[in-house]
């Protein structure tokens, strides 16, 4: 049976961040969490009717946005493998505390971790759903240092995570001028996918020539 994927956006509080299901006829792998404990409840209320076995839960990233309701989701589905790729890992560990401390507080309060949950290093980059193989590569510029990509050949997808931004104000207050020179070298990478839909962190699915979209902008900014 060929691959398939689901997206969920977060709510606006929440950066209106996507978890994607890649799914089989029965197993699965989901690609991120949310920032906010609250959507993952939201995500977990969808998920379960589904009646899909979750084998792995990747993160493609060392932001809030990417891993912060893990807990949630470890709750609902405790044999599900929390990974991501080892430099990725290495970042939520280097930054968790300083992330739970900026997020906890007034605004956010109860809505955040107490502590972060971190992801198992991957042996490999790379999973299998029912046989299809899912893709992983680490050092890619985009709104921060070292973002990773999926990619899912069987369906000629791309999750493209904070690398490329669809219908969302695109974040740079961690980037500067020679990194964003970087990040649309790195945007023209994801071309060479030659990709069919292309899924953002934050919003919706497009197309690529999207992309030359984001190179514009990226260089506006």
């Amino acid at each position: 049976m060929s691959l398939d994927y689901r997206i969920f956006r977060h709510s606006y509080l929440g950066f209106n961040s996507n978890s994607i299901l890649v799914c089989g006829e029965k197993d699965a792998i989901l690609i991120d969490s949310s920032q906010l404990l609250s959507d993952s409840y939201r995500l977990v209320s969808e998920l379960i009717p589904m009646r899909k076995r979750i084998t792995h839960i990747y993160v493609s990233h060392f932001h809030p946005d990417h891993h912060f309701g893990l807990e949630v989701l470890h709750y609902a589905y405790p044999n599900a493998q929390m990974v991501g790729l080892p430099s990725v890992v290495k970042d939520i560990i280097a930054t968790s505390i300083d992330k739970v401390e900026m997020w906890d507080g007034e605004w956010l309060g109860r809505d955040t971790p107490l502590k972060t949950t971190v992801p198992t290093p991957m042996a490999e980059p790379r999973l299998e759903v029912e046989g299809h193989e899912i893709l992983f590569s680490d050092g890619w510029h985009g709104d921060s240092v070292n973002n990773s990509v999926a990619w899912i050949p069987s369906l000629k997808v791309v999750c493209a995570t904070d690398i490329a931004f669809y219908g969302a104000h695109v974040w740079t207050v961690e980037s500067n001028v020679e990194r964003r020179v970087e990040w649309r070298k790195d945007i023209a990478r994801l071309m060479d996918f030659d990709p069919r839909i292309i899924i953002p962190a934050h919003c919706g699915e497009a197309q690529m020539q999207f992309l030359e979209e984001v190179r514009t902008d990226t260089s506006r900014a």
